[in-house]
């Protein structure tokens, strides 16, 4: 399992709410997406201004360091219905790096475009929700050292719960179609939870757990984090986080710094 499978072949796991982050108690995390939809006739750009996966300490224990860098990944969000919104990303840099034990590989280019769509399926009206997310990312508009030879697609499944005024529980199921290099597919399958603080002010917070793995080889890599949110302005917010892996399995680490602009 590289890092690449986490960094790069699953999408975007937590875009795509309507409030910012601390606006409406609903504390969105790092890969967790929300089942709240965006508001029809306002837009939702969330970058990621700077993210990167490092891992050492790998399962194939061979010496080889990899690194996965992106810079400026941009999601666009719009509602279209009440429950239902549009949201178009790209990735604008992408580098994978891999060192030692006789190897020094480097590929660089620009990412996929990605088209997604949620539906938010029930409301309970007391803090509970629930969605469906279909994404697909066309892979010809990746640079071609990077790009996968087939696009890829996916199924999110969100839900979210108000546990009391200042916390929130949100979790998800996701499955994902990805190209396999050789022709064909494989299915990955990724679970996470996150419990989110808002406070009183303009800081709150989260802790977050993931597990992923490919369904026909059964080995689950997991990480947690813990991330600050700070709503600079009523509809700007800062997000900063890092993650730690819990096993060989998963990246050593990922930070990530990104920001959220309602229009």
């Amino acid at each position: 399992m590289t890092i690449s499978v986490f960094a790069t072949r699953l999408p975007r796991l937590l875009l795509g709410a309507t409030a910012l982050a601390l606006g409406a108690g609903v504390v969105r995390a790092q890969f967790t997406e929300v089942p709240q939809t965006a508001t029809p006739g306002k837009w939702l750009v969330e970058t990621d201004v700077v993210t990167a996966a490092f891992d050492r300490h790998t399962s194939a224990r061979d010496g080889v360091e990899t690194r996965s860098t992106y810079l400026g990944y941009v999601q666009i969000s719009t509602g279209v219905a009440e429950n239902f919104d549009v949201q178009l990303g790209y990735e604008a840099w992408h580098e994978e790096r891999r060192r030692g034990g006789g190897e020094d590989e480097r590929l660089a280019g620009r990412g996929e475009l990605y088209l997604r769509a949620k539906w938010k399926i029930w409301d309970d009206g007391q803090g509970a929700a629930l969605a469906v997310l279909p994404y697909y990312r066309l892979h010809d508009t990746a640079g071609h050292e990077v790009r996968p030879v087939r696009d890829q697609f996916g199924l999110i499944v969100p839900f979210s719960r108000a546990l009391s005024e200042r916390w929130t529980l949100t979790a998800m199921v996701q499955s994902d179609w990805l190209d396999d290099g050789a022709g064909g597919r494989d299915c990955w399958l990724t679970g996470t939870a996150a419990c989110g603080y808002c406070g009183a002010g303009r800081l709150g917070g989260y802790v977050e757990f993931s597990t992923w793995a490919q369904e026909a080889r059964g080995r689950w890599a997991t990480m947690a984090g813990v991330g600050l949110l700070w709503q600079a302005t009523e509809r700007f917010s800062w997000d900063v986080g890092l993650h730690a892996g819990l096993n060989r399995a998963a990246p050593d680490w990922y930070p990530v710094l990104r920001f959220v602009w309602e229009l």
